[in-house]
């Protein structure tokens, strides 16, 4: 048997261009706003977060905030919504189906596109009660209750990872995340010293705080001169190590606000005819 989810996405949606003031003022708005997702309530500092995804992805902030939620400190994205952008891609044809075999424990479901470029269609891994019994999802009630939605949901991220990688842009799944195993702390190195056995703990870096991400994102775009960049770098090493070391994708977008702001400085805009006629 073949399914296939119509989705609906607006690809010609362009997002727009924000500088880092007016991005916290708008921020601030969405935090203030009642029609907002809960969790993005009196939170303008996830705001600004999601409000700096959308610019990334083209995509309207509201949308993001429908569609993203934090779970266990990490965020997930609802997977009809990723279906929905894989869809609009343009690297798959026709969009993505699914094959469903047996029922119960029997159950099978394999996601499946073909590939706009060359025709060719392509497969996830087969999705089982064996596999979901394995990876310990079924701790979620829903592979009890609505099996082969779950299953669609888990093919169809596998599928999007493999061949279209660019529509998760590296994070997961509301469905995957809720089922992340818990981190388990190595074990602490023991050392010798005067004849006892001492033991030396290395503690986990601290996530960034929001507040010192932004002052910091905000430092960057206010900076006048290369010199000034490499000032602010140098003064809050530590706290780049650690955000690259805790949250590597607001790393990733703090280097390249570095970057942005030095090729802005390096090439300034055109002055206009008034500022010119002054």
């Amino acid at each position: 048997m073949t399914n296939q989810i119509t989705t609906h996405h607006q690809a010609n949606y362009v997002a727009p261009r924000y500088n880092i003031e007016n991005m916290f003022q708008i921020a601030q708005t969405f935090a203030d706003a009642e029609f907002i997702p809960a969790h993005f309530r009196k939170k303008p500092a996830d705001c600004f977060v999601a409000l700096h995804m959308a610019q990334n992805m083209g995509e309207d902030p509201l949308i993001i905030m429908q569609n993203m939620c934090v779970i266990k400190g990490t965020p997930g994205w609802k997977a009809q919504y990723m279906i929905a952008r894989a869809a609009n891609c343009g690297v798959f044809s026709g969009g993505i189906t699914w094959d469903i075999e047996g029922k119960g424990e029997d159950l099978k479901v394999t996601a499946k596109a073909t590939l706009a470029k060359t025709g060719e269609v392509v497969t996830s891994p087969v999705v089982d009660f064996k596999m979901a019994h394995g990876e310990k999802w079924t701790v979620n009630e829903k592979y009890k209750t609505m099996p082969e939605l779950m299953f669609r949901y888990r093919s169809a991220a596998f599928l999007i990872r493999l061949f279209a990688p660019q529509v998760m842009l590296g994070y997961q799944t509301i469905e995957e995340v809720e089922t992340l195993p818990n981190i388990v702390q190595a074990e602490p190195k023991r050392l010798k010293k005067q004849g006892t056995v001492q033991i030396a703990h290395t503690p986990e870096p601290e996530p960034v705080a929001p507040e010192d991400y932004f002052t910091l994102l905000e430092a960057v775009g206010a900076a006048e001169t290369i010199a000034n960049l490499s000032d602010i770098n140098k003064e809050n090493k530590a706290l780049i190590a650690r955000l690259k070391a805790t949250q590597p994708d607001l790393h990733k977008e703090l280097v390249q606000a570095f970057i942005a702001r030095g090729e802005e400085i390096k090439s300034p805009a055109p002055e206009s005819d008034e500022d010119t006629a002054a």
